[in-house]
């Protein structure tokens, strides 16, 4: 991907997508630029971009189509595609998405996250934020991955389970029912 952020005020030209904890998100000439805003996490967006890395290498083994969005690292900037759906509108993430989740897209979700579990990868901050639902046609949904900063080899799903939204609750029931994390 040919990209560079042309000048030091790249942001007045930028349209501001959201702030996480650690980063702001802005689209800029065609595609997502994260900027780490909190400086205690410098390296972020190079462990992101390393974590994305080693996701690639194992998602070439998978027999399912799993959606991971492609990365890019330039200047301590990510720049990624911006995901869209097929009438061309941007692709929401899973907590506001408005539209019905089919039963497909929760078995879809089941065998990527088992694939990943089964090649000890874990996402450790998986949850409704951090997966976008891209419609493919009217009827059809699949679940992209675009956070990897806190996936690793070493832990399982911590999520937090004192859910604030009803889609949140049905995101943590269908993990749980699923054995996908464990309850105490």
């Amino acid at each position: 991907m040919d990209f560079a952020l042309e000048t030091d005020d790249w942001k007045k030209n930028a349209e501001f997508l959201g702030k996480g904890g650690r980063r702001e998100i802005y689209i800029y000439n065609g595609v997502i630029v994260k900027e780490i805003y909190n400086h205690r996490w410098n390296n972020l967006n190079l462990l992101d971009y390393n974590n994305y890395l080693i996701l690639e290498k194992v998602i070439l083994k998978s027999e399912y189509k799993i959606n991971f969005i492609k990365l890019y690292f330039e200047n301590n900037f990510i720049i990624s595609e911006i995901v869209k759906d097929f009438d061309g509108k941007i692709s929401q993430n899973l907590r506001d998405y408005k539209g019905i989740i089919t039963s497909e897209f929760w078995i879809v979700l089941e065998k990527i996250l088992k694939f990943l579990i089964d090649n000890e990868l874990y996402f450790f901050d998986l949850n409704e934020s951090n997966i976008i639902v891209k419609r493919i046609s009217k009827t059809e949904i699949v679940p992209i991955f675009f956070e990897y900063k806190s996936f690793n080899r070493q832990y399982f799903l911590q999520l937090n389970l004192l859910f604030k939204s009803e889609k949140e609750k049905k995101f943590g029931e269908d993990l749980i029912e699923l054995k996908l994390i464990k309850v105490n």
